[in-house]
């Protein structure tokens, strides 16, 4: 089932490629998109690293994009382990501007992504910066929980 996203959306840098350098840069088409056209059911991200970038799109269209925040949520719930998955995960408006990794590691079953996320309240930016761990089960790469780490305005 392919997204119906704005054209483009299909064309222009990737949600979670826009603070990369230029060379790392890829269209969403070429990026996050083919995992959110399987949805969480048919393709899954073969690493964490691409799971966390995944999920950060996910975010950023669902809560920009109404008309696709149902699938966008579907696929964010189908990524999320069982275990802490919330019974309603709700998006909400907030504009997400920018996704930042700053380390990653993993072994065969566990990895860890440490990031920071950009979004805007009231015209202003603000970060999220986080260590997302992820586990694979039956052979798929699962958002299992986040630590939020405090920093200095």
């Amino acid at each position: 089932m392919k997204l119906n996203l704005p054209t483009d959306l299909y064309h222009s840098v990737c949600p979670c490629r826009i603070r990369e350098s230029k060379d790392d840069q890829k269209s969403y088409s070429k990026c996050c998109q083919i995992w959110h056209d399987g949805l969480g059911v048919n393709h899954f991200p073969a690493h964490a690293l691409n799971l966390m970038r995944s999920r950060y799109s996910a975010f950023a269209i669902g809560s920009q994009i109404l008309e696709q925040r149902p699938l966008m949520k579907h696929y964010l719930e189908n990524t999320w382990h069982a275990s802490t998955r919330p019974q309603d995960l709700m998006l909400d408006d907030t504009v997400w501007t920018g996704l930042r990794i700053i380390q990653h590691n993993s072994s065969v079953l566990k990895a860890m992504v440490e990031f920071v996320a950009y979004y805007k309240i009231n015209g202003r930016t603000e970060r999220l910066q986080e260590k997302s761990q992820f586990e694979k089960i039956n052979g798929q790469w699962q958002y299992v929980v986040g630590t939020y780490i405090e920093t200095q305005s």
